[in-house]
């Protein structure tokens, strides 16, 4: 029986040792690329988010200023009845576009629409208080909704209306890509000494599933 030489028997176990290593770096760079690119994905997604962000708080903020001082300005000293009822006006040329009463109880609530633009329901940002916007990053311009919330406290006459009369601004805005879509709601009225003021503001989480789940309702 022939012996295999201690020296050949060494160069074979240091071969497989450094192709274990080998299998072994290798393992380890790929699952370090691997959480690089994770991470750089989630930075741009965080990023794009931002965006989103901050093109729906340019919307909610062109809502009030179209409500506080736009060429149609003179729409809001109206009483509550005076706007649209039921569903949001559309039309590019219609005065009332944008505003509307909220919906009734156990109805799909108007503001869900603000993502689904068929004729031009919601207003875009800039469209009526002419601003020019510098949000050059968004897919899609942002836009925004006007529902007329008027307070119950209200006197039956109307008098005193335009004080207790409450606007709920929805907006939305989006990211480079279209699919990253952030929405914010704000409560903008004006006080018994006639200033403007935002009195409420939220962000909207997963608005998307919630409206899924009211149209499966």
């Amino acid at each position: 029986m022939r012996r295999v030489p201690a020296i050949a028997r060494e160069a074979g176990a240091a071969l497989i040792v450094c192709m274990l290593m080998m299998v072994v770096i290798l393992l380890l760079g790929t699952s370090a690329a691997q959480i690089a690119l994770q991470e750089e994905k989630a930075s741009r997604q965080e990023r794009d988010r931002l965006v989103a962000f901050v093109a729906s708080e340019a919307a909610l903020k062109d809502a009030e200023i179209d409500v506080e001082k736009s060429p149609r300005v003179e729409l809001f000293m109206k009483e509550a009845k005076a706007y649209a009822g039921g569903y949001c006006e559309a039309g590019a040329a219609n005065p009332l576009l944008g505003l509307c009463h909220p919906a009734g109880r156990d109805m799909f609530p108007v503001w869900q629409k603000i993502h689904h633009n068929p004729g031009m329901i919601s207003v875009p940002l800039g469209y009526l208080t002419g601003r020019s916007s510098a949000l050059t990053d968004s897919a899609v311009p942002p836009r925004y909704l006007i529902e007329v919330l008027p307070d119950p406290l209200s006197r039956a006459d109307g008098a005193d209306s335009l004080s207790r009369t409450t606007f709920r601004i929805t907006a939305i805005g989006y990211g480079s890509n279209e699919r990253t879509q952030v929405v914010l709601q704000s409560y903008f009225r004006k006080s018994t000494e006639g200033k403007w003021s935002r009195i409420g503001w939220r962000e909207i989480l997963n608005w998307e599933e919630l409206r899924e789940a009211l149209e499966r309702d």
